[in-house]
Order: structure tokens, then sequence, then C-alpha cells
């Protein structure tokens, strides 16, 4: 055979090749994203929620908006490069606003990668990391690809081995591709939704693993009914041309924390909650139709 020949067939292989990989990537931003996490603190344990609920265009690039826990000033980004597999984060600042690669799933077993912890609870520089192994494992009747990392030998700031799935994030948080998911103090991946389909959840906390809502501020349909103020601290009001409502709210959890079923307009609800993401369901008495309305507590 030509050696003319054999370089056509070696070009054709490696294309047919490139092709085939490229279909079985699974894009981590395809769709809009919810994250579950359990963290621990001195032996007092905590579950929360963190997602990304509308698009917006940042310098030129497509962006998700990461929303809930640390993240409510909404000034963190994600972006990612479908071709080259890498995901980014843009942390916006009044000043100067920075973006940071956080996770290259193109790596090849033996590659190394320098891992970036961006306003993360660990330190911001991760130091290199070797990746060992990928493997494939199945979740439901899904298959996804996990890759296992381990810190080099020089690595002078990390010493915790790290796990990122293809189309999930870290099992850490998703701005730490360097945690260590079992370190409960970080926080660890307890399940994740994409498109408000499970695709991955811990054996063990099955329970925790409810996609009770995924709702944006412009998607609540128009109505006469709203929740102020917003964000709020103390207390809300609830605003409507009814006499009477009945209210719930809800954690990002959907654990019912307080409930009013002879609810009325203008008067102040005091709360007594935690700084995070609630969802008040709000109806008129005698009525099926309801409206939830995500409420920030400061």
């Amino acid at each position: 055979m030509s050696s003319a020949r054999v370089f056509f067939c070696s070009l054709i292989t490696v294309l047919f090749y490139n092709v085939v990989v490229s279909q079985d990537y699974k894009p981590l931003l395809k769709d809009y994203n919810e994250w579950k996490l359990k963290t621990c603190y001195q032996g007092d344990c905590s579950y929360d929620v963190y997602f990304t609920d509308s698009d917006t265009l940042f310098g030129g690039y497509n962006y998700k908006v990461l929303d809930g826990f640390h993240f409510i000033s909404r000034t963190f980004l994600l972006r990612e490069d479908v071709d080259t597999r890498k995901v980014y984060l843009t942390k916006i600042n009044p000043n100067k606003s920075i973006t940071y690669l956080l996770y290259d799933f193109s790596l090849a077993l033996g590659d190394s990668f320098l891992m970036v912890n961006p306003i993360s609870p660990i330190n911001e520089n991760g130091g290199f990391f070797y990746l060992d192994s990928i493997e494939y494992q199945i979740e439901g009747t899904d298959s996804l690809k996990y890759f296992y990392f381990s810190p080099t030998l020089t690595n002078s700031f990390s010493v915790n081995n790290a796990i990122w799935i293809e189309g999930v994030g870290s099992l850490s948080l998703i701005n730490t591709p360097s945690g260590d998911s079992e370190n409960l103090e970080i926080g660890r991946l307890v399940c994740f939704f994409s498109k408000n389909e499970l695709k991955f959840q811990e054996d063990f906390l099955v329970s925790y693993c409810v996609n009770d809502y995924q709702l944006s501020l412009n998607e609540i349909v128009e109505t006469t009914i709203s929740v102020a103020p917003n964000p709020a601290n103390d207390f809300i009001f609830i605003k409507g041309e009814a006499d009477f409502y009945e209210i719930d709210i809800r954690s990002s959890l959907s654990e019912l924390l307080y409930v009013n079923e002879k609810c009325q307009p203008n008067r102040a609800i005091n709360l007594d909650l935690k700084p995070g993401i609630y969802f008040v369901t709000i109806k008129e008495i005698n009525s099926l139709d309801s409206i939830v309305v995500k409420l920030f507590v400061n």
C-alpha cells in the first residue's frame, strides 16, 4: 500500500474518531440545571441548592446566570465551549470582571490541569492535578463519565483527590473543581437536575433529590398578586385585589416553613428565615389558581 493511501486511511480514522467523540460529549450547560448539596459544620448539617435560571450576553459570549446558595448576587456567569469541552466562570465586578477556566473535559489520561477555585471556600489556587482515570458509571438510565484526579507531586496547594462528572461538574461545588467531596464543610453534591430531569444522586440521600422548583422571576405569569419587598429581611406584604389569600412559604428543598390560610393583603407577615431563597405559594380563597413567587431573604 502506498504511503499516500496509508495517510488517507489514517486521516479518515482520525476524523471518524473525532466525530464519534464529539457526539459522545454531554454538555454541562445545554439546559437549565439545578445542583443540591450537603454541607456540615461542627456536626450541624444543611442542604442547599443553586441553579442556572436565565441566559445573558456578556463580553460577546452567551452565558447562563448562576443563582442560589452563595451565588444570589447573580454576578456569577457560566459559559461552555462545546467544541473544546471547556467550561468557564466569569465573576462580574464593578471595576474589572474576571474569567476563569473551571473544567476541561477534553483531558486524556495522564494529562495535568491547573485547577482554579474562584470565590470558593478553599484556596483559589488549587495547583496542578493529574488525571488518573476515566470511568463510566450508570445513573438511572444514563451513563455518566467520571474524571478522577490526584494532585501532582509538585502541587503544594492541595493534598486531596478531586472528581468531575461530564455534564454535571465537580462532586464538590461547581466553582470548586479541586474540592474534596469528602470534606462536607466545603459541600458535597447529592443530586443534580438538568431540564428538570434527575441526572445524578447519592443513593443514601434519595429523599432529598426532588426537583421542587426551578422558576425564574421573569417566568412568573402576569398577575395582580405580588410579594414585597423582594429581596426581604424581616417581613413581607402580599399585595393583591382579593380580600383574603392562602399562602405558604417553603425552602428550596420543599420544606414547609409557614402557612396562613386566611391572609389579608397589605398586612405584614413577619419572617424568621435564614438568608437564602424561598418560594411563596399564593392563591385566592376558594380558588384553584395559584402562583409561586421566588423570595430572596437577605
